[in-house]
């Protein structure tokens, strides 16, 4: 590999819309002239995910019976595969929706020992605008339950904030969320997105 690939990992909680949003990015990016790669993950195998990228056309390999923290060699030879086969100017990668640490596991190894090949975007996190109004609710308890913690742990290693299905949801109630999020997770940045629409 002569010039560095840029890779964009985009996480975020189940349901959050990461596949949409990836597909929806992935056709912008080749509208514009962009080569686009894909690698996906899941704890189980034969993924959902894949097979509806890969029916939309792109090259899309899966990391399967694990998170890419948990596989991180398996990830980077999926990543060198595509970069070698498919020549992108970027790899959209999606990892399993209740993975966190993804700076610790995947960015700083990345770092330390793939700078030559790739440069890393900032980490995105999608959120679900009706988990960001649970979550809300459960910071006001002393106790959180289990999947908030999750959720809470994605969004404060985020470079980036994202709330998904904006077309769902009235600008007040969307800036209101927002004032939250930046709020509550200093310095990142937070903006709103629809994959449906197009917009963000």
């Amino acid at each position: 590999m002569s010039e560095r690939i840029k890779l964009a990992v985009i996480g975020g909680f189940l349901g959050s819309g990461k596949t949409t949003t990836i597909l929806g990015l992935a056709k912008k990016l080749i509208g514009s002239g962009t080569k686009v790669g894909i690698v996906t993950n899941d704890q189980g195998s034969d993924l959902v995910d894949t097979n509806f990228l890969r029916s939309a056309g792109f090259p899309v390999l899966e990391v399967d019976g694990g998170c890419f923290c948990c596989n991180f060699e398996e990830f980077v030879a999926k990543l060198n595969t595509l970069a070698r086969e498919e020549l992108p100017d970027i790899i959209l990668a999606e990892p399993v929706g209740s993975c966190t640490d993804l700076v610790a596991s995947i960015f700083k190894p990345m770092q330390l020992k793939h700078t030559e090949d790739f440069t890393l975007a900032p980490l995105v996190v999608l959120a679900d605008p009706r988990r960001v109004r649970r979550l809300m609710t459960d910071g006001e308890r002393r106790f959180q339950s289990e999947i908030n913690y999750l959720f809470r742990k994605q969004l404060e290693e985020a470079d980036i904030i994202l709330l998904s299905k904006a077309d769902l949801y009235s600008q007040e109630e969307l800036d209101e969320l927002k004032n939250y999020l930046k709020k509550t997770f200093k310095g990142t940045e937070v903006s709103s997105i629809s994959a449906k629409e197009g917009d963000g």
